[in-house]
């Protein structure tokens, strides 16, 4: 069995994505980046059995960053997407 030839390759995600709309391929991404293709039948996983391990992310701010600060304001509006429960972001 031969693999199939690579004629182009890229590291952005809307590069990425633009080829995989065009049928031109396909992708890695992180779920939260396509969850609402997937739900819309837009998108559809390839090899569904296949898990790629968690990666851990984490937000560093200061300790007197103000409570309405932008890192704040992101990590609350991160937490509160719908994905969030569902990959449990955020309960460690």
């Amino acid at each position: 069995m031969s693999c199939p030839r690579i004629v182009a390759t890229c590291n952005d995600f809307a590069m990425a994505r633009k080829f995989v709309d065009e049928g031109l391929g396909f992708m890695i991404e992180t779920y939260p980046l396509v969850a609402n293709d997937f739900r819309a039948g837009r998108l559809v996983q390839l090899v569904p059995h296949l898990k790629l391990p968690p990666i851990a992310a984490y937000a560093i701010y200061p300790a007197n960053s103000p409570k309405d600060g932008l890192a704040h304001l992101f990590i609350d509006y991160m937490l509160v997407q719908p994905w969030a429960a569902e990959h449990d972001f955020g309960k460690r």
